[in-house]
């Protein structure tokens, strides 16, 4: 079953959410940015699994970090 996720209609309004530990918009936040930040992360590590070990806990830092 796939379940549709709420839209968020600005950045600013996304972040709100995650702020308050939306669980939606955190998901949204890291599938909207993740690729992006995957493909940084391996700028500078070239093994894979490493690579996403690493942007899982940049991810966590940032949720801490939002508030």
């Amino acid at each position: 079953m796939n379940k549709r996720l709420p839209s968020f209609s600005s950045e600013t309004e996304l972040i709100v959410a995650c702020r308050n530990n939306n669980r939606h918009a955190q998901h949204a936040l890291f599938q909207q940015f993740a690729g992006k930040m995957l493909h940084v992360v391996k700028r500078y590590i070239t093994n894979t699994s490493e690579a996403e070990d690493t942007l899982m806990e940049g991810f966590v830092k940032v949720f801490k970090k939002l508030g």
